[in-house]
């Protein structure tokens, strides 16, 4: 069975209230009495209830990250830099993965309310998450987007400049003399999606190239079966084209 406080109290001969005073490093607790409490505390392995205690002092020291895809590189970096930065400051990390659904990104929006979390960090699935942050408005949760933002929201945002990203990388392409030049992105109501399209049209039309809508491939970042698929499609594309015009 789990120990309890009340064991913690027995075994130091102390109410549970001084126990609790001794968890939450009262000075109205004398030495003795707290090394006491505290050998009791080792050798029982008592561990406090962070979420009774959280709701008590209405301070969970812990904040939720949401992200689309924890196994994309990128916010598999973004998670552990968060993860070290919150153990630095003496706060616990929750951590949800969407899936890029948006009935699951509901669902965890849902519980870092219940749980009382401090802060939210979130990786939108797209501009339709707009109505489901209002659930942490609505609740006075400070929260940040990472990485995307959402048509029309106004709020905190931390991201990088992926129009540049992705201008530079089709600029690079042209540099090694290649003209037609394939894109597979996201949806565009992925910001991300959007801003690298854009990107990849400005470097376009910089190099004098007549953007081809016919090479622009829309697939999902989730799904690799999806990003198969869209792939194919391209270099099925582009062996027809080659066939009939010569084009390369």
């Amino acid at each position: 069975m789990r120990v309890t406080i009340h064991d913690v109290a027995t075994h130091a001969g102390v109410s549970a209230m001084t126990v609790s005073r001794v968890i939450n490093d009262s000075p109205r607790v004398s030495p003795e009495t707290r090394q006491r409490v505290q050998a009791a505390i080792e050798k029982l392995g008592y561990v406090p209830n962070r979420v009774a205690r959280g709701l008590i002092q209405r301070k969970t020291a812990a904040f939720g990250v949401i992200v689309p895809d924890v196994a994309n590189p990128f916010f598999t970096l973004v998670v552990r830099g968060v993860e070290q930065v919150a153990w630095r400051a003496g706060y616990h990390v929750v951590l949800c993965d969407t899936q890029g659904d948006l009935e699951r990104e509901r669902g965890y929006l849902e519980d870092m309310v219940a749980f009382q979390v401090e802060g939210v960090l979130i990786a939108p699935v797209g501009d339709r998450s707009r109505p489901q942050l209002r659930l942490l408005t609505g609740n006075n949760v400070p929260f940040v987007l990472i990485d995307r933002s959402i048509a029309g929201f106004d709020g905190d945002l931390v991201q990088g400049d992926s129009v540049a990203g992705a201008r530079q990388l089709v600029e690079h392409l042209i540099g090694l003399g290649h003209r037609r030049i394939g894109m597979i992105t996201e949806t565009a109501e992925v910001s991300t999606a959007r801003d690298r399209v854009q990107g990849y049209r400005e470097a376009l039309e910089r190099a004098g190239i007549q953007p081809d809508p016919e090479l622009v491939a829309e697939s999902s970042a989730i799904d690799p079966n999806a990003a198969r698929e869209a792939t194919s499609w391209m270099v099925t594309l582009t062996a027809v084209l080659k066939g009939w015009f010569g084009l390369g």
